[in-house]
């Protein structure tokens, strides 16, 4: 696929200024068939304001094509439940962490996830 993926800037402050994230990203088919390394998307810190997002990410007409029809998690043989439950533990691990992490003790603020999947 030729440009099939963009770059993008922090959707929150527009800053082009990132890092890679330190996290380790589920390998999947769909990232093999866009030519992404390993098979993994790439995700990214905004140095501006910290925000954690996809980058490279697939260009708008892939993510068309991709839905296209609402058939997506059909011709992917569905979402099993194992997945929903690891999905599920792994958030609640994720939100214990923070908030008993001791850097963010004290902080009020709001935090908002926008994105796909379960």
């Amino acid at each position: 696929m030729t440009n099939a993926v963009e770059v993008v800037a922090c959707a929150v402050c527009g800053s082009d200024r990132t890092r890679k994230a330190r996290l380790r990203v589920p390998r999947d088919e769909y990232a093999l068939e866009l030519g992404l390394p390993d098979g993994r998307s790439s995700w990214v810190v905004c140095e501006g304001c910290g925000l954690v997002f996809q980058s490279p990410r697939p260009n708008s007409s892939v993510v068309d094509d991709l839905y296209e029809g609402g058939e997506y998690h059909e011709t992917r043989g569905g979402v099993p439940e194992h997945y929903v439950q690891y999905s599920l533990r792994r958030s609640q691990r994720a939100l214990d962490w923070a908030l008993a992490h001791p850097a963010l003790a004290g902080l009020t603020g709001r935090a908002l996830d926008i994105g796909c999947g379960i």
